[in-house]
C-alpha cells in the first residue's frame, strides 16, 4: 500500500513538471510584435492645428478716456460792494455777451459819479483860464502847471466813478450759459464776490493721457473720434489743440488737450469720454491669432512653434492687440508655423501631429481686446 502512493507521488511530480517546462517552450516561441514601442515619444503625440504667422503693417490706434469740460468756465464776481437789488439770471439760462445778470444799488455810486464828474468839468475850466493868463504873463508857470496837474487828477477820479457806477451791472464777460447762481435779491456783496459761475459750451475741452512712446507722433490739428457714454451710437470729431511739453513721470503719458466744437449743445460739460487718435500706420510687425498666446505667471506670454514632429516654447513680446489678432514685437518669425489654438496640455519638446487648419471659430476662444499700447 505505501508503495503504491510512493508510485502515485512521483507521477504526479512528473506531470508538473513536463506541464512547466511545455509553457516555458512557448513562451520563448511567442512573436516579438507584442513587445511595447521602443518610442515613447509615439505614444504621446498629440494632434495640434497650426497658423503660420503673418507680416503685417497695421495703423497705430491709441485709445484714452477722459472727461469733457466747457472750453471757459468763469466766476462773474462783483466789481463794487453793496446790496443786491435785481437778479435777472438763473441756472441753465442763455446769456449774450455784455448781457446784464444782476443789478447791484447804483444810488450812492450815481452820486459819486456826478460829483466827480463836476468836479472834473470845474478843473477843466480853471485849467483853460490859466492858460489864458499865462498867455498874457499874469501868472507864473508853476501855477499854470498846478492847474493842468488838478485837470488830469479830477477827470482820473471822474472816469473811476463811472467805472463804479457802471459795475452796478453784473455783465456776462462772454455769451454762454449759466450753470451757478451765487447770489439771491437783497445780499450784501463785496467786491470780488462770486455770483454767478459761467460756461462756454460751444467748444469743449478733453483732456487725455497718452503713452510717451507716442508722444513724437501726435501734433495739433490732428483728428480724435470721440464717443460719450451718455450719447449712445453717436460719434464727434474733435482736433488735437495742444499737447503738453512735460510728461508725467509717475504714469509715463503726455496729456494731449482736445478741441471738440458743440455748436448744437448736445455733449454737455462732464460727460465722460472715450477717444481714438489714429497715429498712422505701423513698420509691418508679425500678427498671429489671440488663441495662440498661453499666458503664464508673471505676465508672460508664450507660443509653440512647430519644429519638425514636436512644438519649441517661446516667450513672446506683444506690441497691442487688433481685434481677434496679437501683434508681437518678437519671439516668432514671418512664416512659422504656430500652435493656434493651444490645447489643454503642451510642453516645451513634446511630439505632435499636424491636422487640418482650425475651424475659424476656433481662433476665436479669446475674447477680443482693445486696441492698446
Amino acid at each position: 500500500m505505501r508503495r503504491g502512493y510512493m508510485i502515485g507521488g512521483i507521477f504526479l511530480t512528473a506531470v508538473v513538471l513536463a506541464g512547466l517546462v511545455g509553457f516555458m517552450a512557448r513562451s520563448a516561441r511567442s512573436p516579438a510584435s507584442k513587445a511595447a514601442p521602443a518610442d515613447p515619444a509615439v505614444r504621446s503625440a498629440v494632434n495640434v492645428t497650426v497658423v503660420p504667422a503673418e507680416l503685417r503693417a497695421w495703423p497705430r490706434i491709441v485709445e484714452a478716456v477722459g472727461t469733457v469740460a466747457a472750453w471757459e468756465q468763469t466766476e462773474v464776481a462783483a466789481q463794487v460792494d453793496g446790496p443786491v437789488t435785481e437778479v435777472r439770471k438763473d441756472v441753465g439760462d442763455a446769456v449774450r455777451a455784455g448781457e446784464v445778470l444782476a443789478k447791484i444799488d447804483e444810488r450812492e455810486y450815481e452820486l459819486r459819479y456826478r460829483q466827480a464828474e463836476a468836479d472834473a468839468e470845474q478843473a477843466a475850466r480853471d485849467l483853460e483860464r490859466a492858460e489864458q493868463m499865462a498867455r498874457q504873463g499874469l501868472i507864473p508857470p508853476q501855477q499854470l502847471e498846478m492847474a493842468r496837474v488838478r485837470a488830469q487828477v479830477a477827470r482820473a477820479n471822474a472816469d473811476v466813478a463811472r467805472k463804479k457806477y457802471e459795475d452796478t451791472s453784473v455783465r456776462a464777460p462772454y455769451a454762454g450759459e449759466v450753470i451757478q447762481r451765487l447770489v439771491s435779491p437783497g445780499d450784501y456783496v463785496r467786491t470780488g464776490q462770486p455770483l454767478f459761475v459761467l460756461v462756454d459750451a460751444r467748444r469743449l475741452r478733453l483732456k487725455l493721457p497718452v503713452p510717451e512712446m507716442d508722444y513724437a507722433r501726435i501734433q495739433p490739428g490732428q483728428a480724435v473720434e470721440v464717443r460719450f457714454d451718455a450719447l449712445p451710437g453717436q460719434t464727434v470729431t474733435g482736433r488735437v489743440y495742444r499737447v503738453t511739453p512735460a510728461i508725467d513721470p509717475a504714469s509715463r503719458t503726455v496729456l494731449v488737450e482736445v478741441l471738440v466744437e458743440n455748436a448744437d449743445g448736445r455733449v454737455r460739460p462732464g460727460m465722460f469720454a472715450h477717444a481714438r487718435l489714429n497715429l498712422g500706420m505701423e513698420a509691418p510687425m508679425v500678427t498671429l491669432p489671440v488663441s495662440a498666446l498661453q499666458a503664464v505667471p508673471g505676465g508672460v506670454q508664450k507660443v509653440y512653434v512647430v519644429e519638425g514632429d514636436t512644438v519649441r516654447e517661446r516667450q513672446v513680446e506683444v506690441a497691442f492687440y487688433v481685434g481677434d489678432r496679437v501683434v508681437l514685437r518678437s519671439g516668432v518669425r514671418p512664416g512659422e508655423r504656430v500652435v493656434a489654438p493651444v490645447p489643454p496640455t503642451i510642453w516645451d519638446g513634446m511630439a505632435v501631429r499636424i491636422v487640418s487648419a482650425p475651424p475659424e471659430d476656433a481662433l476665436r476662444t479669446s475674447p477680443k481686446p482693445e486696441v492698446r499700447p
